[in-house]
């Protein structure tokens, strides 16, 4: 079992890292990163021969080596602020219990370099709930995706004093200071506030933002970092990809079963408050059969075009609006429609269509052109290494000629196959025809 997972664009290493445990901070997601913006003052520190005052231990002396201005290298990126974490389920017993999981199991199908997936598993202390959340990140050239994906079955009747399906900010690890909020769904802006800290206290309930709700899927959220956290240059997103569940036997509203609380926390005395998805006013009780699952798409993105040192413009006339429209825009943008002929529709973002018992697959949809991202595309359940994927345009456009994709093998399912659309394909709808061959 791991102790502590990570995965790196850049930011030496760690643009998210995972404690399946949660054995430091209570939470699942730890240190966050951007990637692509200017990189942190390094500390130098170095280990004198000297006892310290106690005559115990050798001092070790520190200073931090100040970055003159936005430093940043394309090909050589720099170790960037720490934003703090997030978590998956959150339920603490009516006693003031939280409910760790046990038997927590550790799944890695993907290790890049295109897409991560890891799959961490486990069962409440109470034996209430089944949890089950899966991460991937994928490579880029503007900033960070998550995909943050939950199933919990519930295994037995429980009531909670608190229950939270997901928390952007963790409890006891957040590292932006008062920021602001925005929230909103298809429409645009539904509600926002300069600064949601004041006056909260650790776990007290925002009254603005108590059990609020979306309007017209998808559901989005931007904390936005203050200016006067200077060396923080990031603000964070969430979007609703995908909501479904089902209570005492009746499923919820499709994408809409959910609503967001923001809730006073603390980081070494400091207001950094939580945003959280729960069910609504009163719901703490589960009965044995209930089945709530998700997709998330966490975000950290620049906080203006000039700190950003990476390669695309589209971003770079994102970042010249307002800071919650990235998030807005992205929400949109990858609202996905699908539409398989063949072969069967695993996930809509980012896509991911199994072939059929021919080993073939053939479907479409479009990207809109200002799309700053690169888009993972997966072909799963393919029972031989080999196979072709074009883009059909009166004839085949083959993406990842030459192997210029990435293979993992899913016990069970066969060999996925993922390859990176970049932003010159988007803009009309694409026709996908993926056909496997060889043994």
């Amino acid at each position: 079992m791991s102790d502590i997972c990570e995965v790196g664009l850049g930011t030496e290493g760690e643009s998210i890292t995972f404690e399946p445990n949660l054995q430091q901070r209570r939470n699942l997601v730890l240190d966050t990163r951007p990637f692509l913006v200017c990189k942190m003052d390094e500390p130098k520190c170095t280990c004198q021969k000297e006892v310290n005052a106690s005559g115990r231990f050798a001092q070790h002396l520190c200073k931090v080596e100040k970055a003159e201005g936005c430093v940043g290298d394309v090909n050589i990126t720099g170790w960037t602020e720490n934003h703090g974490g997030s978590d998956f389920l959150t339920a603490i017993d009516p006693g003031g219990s939280y409910q760790y999981l046990t038997n927590v199991t550790v799944t890695h199908t993907s290790n890049g370099p295109r897409l991560t997936n890891a799959t961490y598993t486990g069962v409440t202390v109470d034996g209430a709930v089944r949890v089950v959340r899966t991460v991937s990140t994928w490579a880029t050239e503007d900033f960070p995706r998550h995909l943050h994906s939950f199933h919990y079955e519930v295994l037995k009747n429980v009531t909670y004093r608190r229950l939270a399906f997901y928390l952007l900010g963790g409890d006891w690890y957040n590292y932006v200071l008062n920021p602001g909020f925005v929230y909103g769904d298809a429409k645009g802006v539904q509600g926002q506030v300069v600064n949601i800290s004041e006056p909260l206290e650790r776990f007290e309930y925002a009254k603005d933002f108590k059990n609020k709700t979306c309007g017209e899927p998808p559901c989005w959220f931007s904390l936005l970092t203050q200016k006067s956290q200077a060396d923080h240059h990031a603000h964070r997103g969430l979007i609703v990809r995908r909501w479904r569940g089902r209570m005492a036997g009746v499923e919820l509203p499709k994408d809409r079963g959910f609503s967001f609380s923001v809730i006073g926390s603390r980081q070494w005395g400091d207001p950094t408050p939580t945003m959280g998805l729960e069910l609504g006013p009163g719901k703490k009780s589960l009965q044995a059969g209930d089945v709530f699952e998700a997709d998330l798409e966490l975000l950290l993105y620049p906080k203006t075009e000039e700190v950003y040192y990476g390669p695309s413009m589209r971003l770079r006339r994102w970042l010249d609006m307002e800071p919650w429209e990235v998030v807005l825009r992205s929400a949109m943008d990858g609202h996905l429609e699908v539409q398989v002929v063949e072969g069967f529709l695993q996930r809509s973002y980012p896509p991911r269509v199994a072939v059929s018992s021919k080993g073939r697959a053939e479907f479409r949809f479009s990207m809109p052109a200002d799309y700053p991202g690169v888009l993972p595309l997966t072909i799963a359940g393919v029972q031989t290494l080999a196979g072709r994927l074009c883009i059909w345009d009166q004839g085949c456009q083959e993406l990842g000629e030459g192997g210029d994709f990435q293979t993992d093998h899913i016990p069970g399912e066969g060999f996925a196959h993922t390859f990176s659309l970049m932003p010159k394909e988007f803009g009309s709808e694409l026709l996908f025809i993926f056909e496997q061959s060889g043994q």
